[in-house]
């Protein structure tokens, strides 16, 4: 049996509300903001905690978002699993246009888009994943 991951709305407290003037989507709006001009490679749900209040409350607001942690960090990892999504739809190569490329035990090398052969292993793919 597998457990399905919660949703945001799932992980919220129910006996707590938002300190005023948050709701859920000012929040959600707040991390996906956050998650843009951030780098994923460092951020922890305790920094996104710290962004998101230093953002959203008040100065001197006695009201932390630590009771809301899990709500946050499922918010959080919807908005990046949606940003990735995004990403990937964006990204689209020329013919001719030169790239990094990476082949496993290799370090990454220049490449350049080329379409594929007629009948090639690569060209088939590219068939199936088309279909």
């Amino acid at each position: 049996h597998i457990r399905q991951p919660l949703s945001a709305a799932q992980a919220m407290p129910e006996d707590i509300a938002w300190p005023e003037p948050l709701t859920d989507e000012v929040v959600e709006a707040a991390i996906d903001r956050l998650l843009r001009r951030e780098s994923w490679e460092t951020i922890t749900i305790k920094i996104v905690l710290r962004m998101l209040e230093a953002e959203l409350l008040p100065a001197g607001s006695d009201a932390p978002l630590k009771p809301f942690k899990k709500y946050i960090g499922t918010a959080v990892d919807e908005a990046m699993a949606r940003i990735t999504e995004e990403r990937k739809a964006a990204v689209s190569f020329a013919l001719g246009q030169v790239v990094w490329a990476k082949m496993s035990g290799y370090p990454y090398w220049p490449g350049r888009v080329v379409k594929p052969r007629q009948g090639s292993a690569l060209e088939r793919q590219g068939r199936k994943e088309r279909d």
